[in-house]
């Protein structure tokens, strides 16, 4: 995402030591004077890039990801992490074709966030199932240590379609691999390109600089969260893109998550497209009503009894929902 002052880097295991250019910053541009005296970043250089993600798109995924990630529920949708088919699709020890993930439920499973359920008589809020999208991609920044590695997410929304055009998303997914000196020569160029002919990003354009910079590194996960929320004319074009992608680069690693209605889409572009089903767990509840109740403001109001019978029954019932 796009480089933000003194914000966490969401490069490596490493908090803040900006060993990779994942989902944000690094250390160059972060607001660590030293840091940019050492990747020798003059201020000319450090306000044309800020010029440039102008140029490229006007969406900020990243503040979209740190809002979702902060309505998360610590250990819930841990399950999605420790199965195989996602821990061999993120180690890239599968086979190229299987290298789009697609996860799919319902409205109200928690692709995106947690849902919220009212259960009368008690009025509780309770989550039904992960966030994975963010859990995803904070699961994978953690895991990777490697400057030449790097992780770009996007969150479709319904309410703001009118930003969300094919231009905008690649130079918001361009923009989050804009973090170094190797990799931002290709952006640099084209941006000073179309900055000579008084251009604005233009898609093919853009695609090019996209297979260009990928090809820079030693792989790229690209993450986009609902993708049912696109228009279906920019969904038809944002798969073709992402398949010419996975076909340029053979190590790229695509995570997506949407309703069940599009799975017929993503296997017409990715026939070997691995398929995981989201959908509310036992622990995931438990996890939340647990937190819930231990955030009560007041909790002389409810005996052990109560709390206990609270903790056995709505989990059950919700599951079976």
């Amino acid at each position: 995402m796009e480089r933000m002052p003194n914000t966490q880097s969401l490069g490596s295991g490493n908090v803040g030591s900006g060993n990779a250019q994942l989902f944000g910053s690094g250390n160059v541009g972060c607001g660590n004077v030293t840091s940019i005296l050492n990747s020798r970043i003059t201020v000319n250089e450090i306000d044309e890039d800020n010029l440039i993600k102008k140029w490229l798109s006007p969406l900020t995924p990243q503040a979209r990801h740190k809002s979702v990630q902060s309505s998360r529920v610590e250990g819930v949708g841990g399950w999605l992490l420790e199965k195989n088919k996602f821990q061999e699709w993120s180690s890239s020890q599968g086979e190229p074709k299987q290298a789009i993930l697609f996860c799919y439920g319902d409205p109200g499973v928690g692709k995106t966030h947690i849902k919220s359920v009212r259960k009368p008589p008690n009025n509780w809020v309770l989550l039904t199932a992960s966030n994975i999208s963010s859990l995803v991609i904070d699961h994978l920044d953690e895991q990777v240590c490697d400057l030449n590695i790097a992780v770009a997410g996007l969150y479709c929304d319904y309410l703001d379609q009118e930003k969300q055009s094919m231009t905008n998303i690649l130079g918001a997914i361009l923009t989050q691999l804009f973090a170094s000196d190797g990799i931002r020569e290709p952006v640099q160029q084209a941006f000073r390109r179309a900055k000579l002919g008084g251009r604005a990003a233009k898609l093919s354009h853009l695609m090019e600089t996209l297979k260009e910079t990928i090809a820079l590194l030693q792989r790229v996960f690209i993450c986009v969260d609902a993708l049912d929320e696109c228009p279906p004319e920019i969904r038809l074009k944002l798969l073709q893109s992402l398949q010419e992608i996975a076909r340029a680069s053979p190590t790229t690693r695509v995570f997506l998550t949407g309703r069940p209605h599009v799975c017929d889409e993503i296997k017409r572009y990715f026939p070997e497209a691995i398929m995981i089903p989201i959908t509310p767990t036992l622990g995931d509840i438990e996890t939340f009503l647990k937190m819930r109740l231990d955030e009560d403001p007041t909790p002389t109001a409810m005996d052990k009894g109560l709390r206990a019978e609270i903790m056995s029954v709505i989990p059950r019932k919700i599951s079976q929902m």
